[in-house]
């Protein structure tokens, strides 16, 4: 892993971890943990792909793609993928970062995905972590939201009708309180590509995907639901346990 980090009072870096440079600054909370073990959540990431066939790796869409990190590790296994970033700090980082890779071919989109196509109020917290942006206003952190705009939101059937060049395989999901509405605004996509999808679920959503029977109403398709080990995405595939509808990172696989 290559690290450059110049000598300025905003302590930016660049960082090159297997084939794929991210820059940012140490001040950051993701963006340092990039610097530090080389990319965010990486084994999540692992995890992930691990379960997704080598057949089944045309299209991914990464909505909440922060500043790429995720985005920029798919690419290296897609064909195509699209990235959904809001908030306009973070997609700014994320196009940066895009420029640094030039031979990974993601397509960025500075709106998120929703079950409507409207400008919602989009909220930060004091803390310095792009990751923690919303359009909830229910409770989840340990401090209070502060409302920095509005930000445009797409219903995703209609959104990406007319700009995918091939089936979606693969869907990541991690959008800090907005998860059911992005899978009711692809429903259509769901049922036609009957595709993996990694979903987080928070307090905020934790009463909507309360348990299976209740998650059937977001995935027009069989399934099979895992959590990823221990609620925070640290273990191993092998190591993932039966799911509990509990806060967490889950992974819906589709079965036949």
């Amino acid at each position: 892993m290559q690290r450059l980090v110049p000598e300025d009072a905003k302590r930016t870096f660049l960082v090159k971890n297997e084939g794929i440079w991210s820059g940012g600054a140490l001040d950051s909370y993701i963006e340092r943990q990039t610097y530090l073990f080389g990319q965010y959540e990486a084994r999540n990431i692992a995890a992930f792909l691990s379960a997704i066939p080598a057949a089944r790796r045309n299209c991914i869409l990464d909505v909440g793609a922060n500043i790429g990190t995720h985005s920029l590790a798919f690419a290296k296994h897609f064909a195509e993928v699209h990235a959904f970033e809001p908030n306009p700090t973070a997609f700014a980082k994320l196009l940066a970062n895009l420029r640094l890779n030039p031979g990974l071919d993601v397509t960025a989109h500075m709106v998120g995905l929703a079950n409507v196509s409207s400008e919602l109020d989009f909220y930060l917290t004091e803390k310095p972590n792009l990751g923690m942006g919303t359009f909830s206003t229910d409770e989840q952190y340990d401090v209070p939201l502060i409302k920095i705009g509005t930000a445009r939101v797409e219903r995703g059937d209609d959104f990406l009708k007319d700009r995918l060049r091939h089936k979606v395989d693969a869907v990541k999901i991690d959008v800090q309180g907005l998860e059911p509405e992005v899978l009711l605004g692809m429903r259509e996509l769901l049922a036609a590509s009957r595709p993996y999808v990694w979903f987080e679920v928070s307090p905020p959503t934790v009463t909507k995907f309360h348990d299976r029977a209740a998650l059937a109403d977001y995935f027009p398709y069989k399934f099979e639901l895992s959590l990823f080990g221990n609620g925070r995405g640290k273990a191993p595939l092998s190591e993932w346990r039966h799911a509990q509808l509990v806060s967490g990172d889950f992974l819906a696989c589709p079965v036949d």
